[in-house]
């Protein structure tokens, strides 16, 4: 089967997820235990990808030996860089250079994408078959859902949690914890206890994310259409930085240890205590 670029365009694909580029191309065959064969698809297709997700282009360029994929490395626009937005204007002024299908980090990238003046993302619903995008839940398509257009489909829907090192824990002597401050708690034992060590970290683009919503924090809700709510004087929000604050006057380190991040609300994740 071949690249139907007519579908494509000049309008490249925005997606979050390989198995958009396998869709694009027909996808690979799979057996009846589910392992994948390779396919029968041929053509060309460009992909722009971040290295955390490189394995997985690789995988696909492996599993279609017939396809002419060209590989490029770019940063996914984390920690909320805009360089995507420069070289889509790009693209548009000279008529070329699209790429097919592109990874981002952002979960606000395909918002601008689907819209002037960038004009980028296809609309995925005229392109695979509705059965397949039937596999994504529908709050990760409504997430990717721009003017009533799919432009893109989410590769990670794991739910974010408490990560723990079981064997550090154990040797410690640590219970896993059950609210936000026992959590701080045992971040203050490990300060005395165990220098060297660290309980979680923040800093980045994602730290709200991490803390300050699971903290019950309304730093980013929607209330309307056109309306979102942002306070960060809300006792939910006050509350967590406290405890960030107290957390963040122990002892820093380089070394990972008993428990990598807390994050989104989840049935997992510690709650705030009362």
């Amino acid at each position: 089967m071949k690249i139907n670029r007519r579908l494509l365009g000049f309008v490249a694909l925005v997606a979050s997820a390989m198995a958009l580029a396998a869709a694009s191309i027909g996808g690979a065959n799979t057996n009846t235990k589910g392992v994948h064969q390779a396919s029968d698809a041929s053509g060309s297709i460009e992909v722009w990808v971040d290295a955390p997700r490189e394995a997985v282009t690789d995988a696909y360029i492996k599993s279609h030996p017939n396809v002419n994929v060209k590989k490029v490395i770019y940063d996914g626009d984390g920690n909320g860089a805009t360089g995507l937005q420069t070289k889509i204007q790009l693209w548009n002024r000279t008529g070329s250079g699209w790429p097919d299908v592109i990874f981002t980090e952002q979960a606000n990238d395909p918002v601008w994408m689907g819209q002037a003046p960038f004009n980028f993302a296809a609309d995925l619903k005229g392109i695979f078959p509705a059965n397949l995008i039937k596999g994504w839940p529908a709050p990760s398509l409504a997430q990717c859902t721009v003017a009533g257009h799919l432009v893109c489909l989410q590769d990670n829907l794991a739910q974010e949690v408490l990560y723990v090192n079981q064997k550090l824990m154990k040797q410690f002597g640590y219970t896993v914890p059950k609210t936000w401050q026992q959590w701080a708690a045992i971040g203050t034992k490990v300060a005395k206890q165990h220098p060297g060590y660290v309980i979680g970290t923040v800093g980045d683009s994602y730290g709200h994310w991490l803390y300050l919503w699971p903290g019950q924090c309304p730093i980013e809700q929607v209330v309307g259409v056109k309306t979102v709510k942002i306070d960060a004087s809300d006792v939910h929000c006050t509350r967590m930085a406290k405890l960030l604050d107290r957390c963040s006057r122990t002892a820093p380190s380089r070394t990972r240890a008993s428990s990598r991040r807390l994050s989104p609300p989840s049935t997992a994740a510690p709650r705030t205590g009362s």
